[in-house]
């Protein structure tokens, strides 16, 4: 798992150690513990390619790096986008039978709106695949003031678009 900030060969935003602390001090958590290291990494890095799968409103720092943090106004991954990681790989390895997906977002990425069940009853917003019905609800909320309203990225559009890599300003 590499999990330095910028670097190009990138697959994580949070080191094993990261997660755990954070965890250690989070309430409600302790489904973290008992699971093995390697099980952890591969929640880890299942969470950082859901969390890579939208489009956010501010490009990278660097064409260069994998990931989509740091982007190019900060120095370092946001603490945000480090918690949101921690929280969709615990929300992951929960519903590892699953693919990842609680049965209510599995529900709306079929395209489900709403149910009804006694007197429970649930509305997702939008249907399909939207940040709400990925992500875990704490990584949505730390993740939410990043993701562009576009939602989904489409392809390598950094690099397409800005092939010298000088974002904002260019050359």
């Amino acid at each position: 798992m590499i999990y330095t900030s910028g670097d190009p060969a990138a697959d994580s935003y949070v080191s094993l150690a990261e997660a755990d602390a954070y965890f250690a001090s989070r309430v409600g958590a302790s489904a973290w513990d008992p699971l093995s290291p390697g099980d952890k990494e591969k929640a880890l890095l299942h969470a950082c390619r859901e969390m890579e799968s939208f489009n956010y409103k501010e490009p990278k720092r660097t064409v260069a790096q994998a990931l989509s943090f740091p982007t190019w106004r900060d120095v370092s991954v946001p603490a945000r986008v480090k918690w949101a990681q921690c929280e969709q790989a615990l929300h992951v390895s929960q519903n590892a039978s699953t693919g990842g997906r609680s049965k209510a977002q599995q529900l709306a990425a079929q395209g489900v709106t709403s149910f009804k069940i006694g007197d429970h009853s649930q509305t997702f917003a939008g249907g399909g695949a939207s940040a709400a019905s990925v992500l875990a609800p704490a990584a949505y909320q730390y993740l939410a003031p990043f993701i562009a309203s576009t939602g989904r990225l489409l392809d390598n559009f950094e690099e397409s678009a800005n092939p010298a890599g000088a974002w904002p300003l260019g050359n």
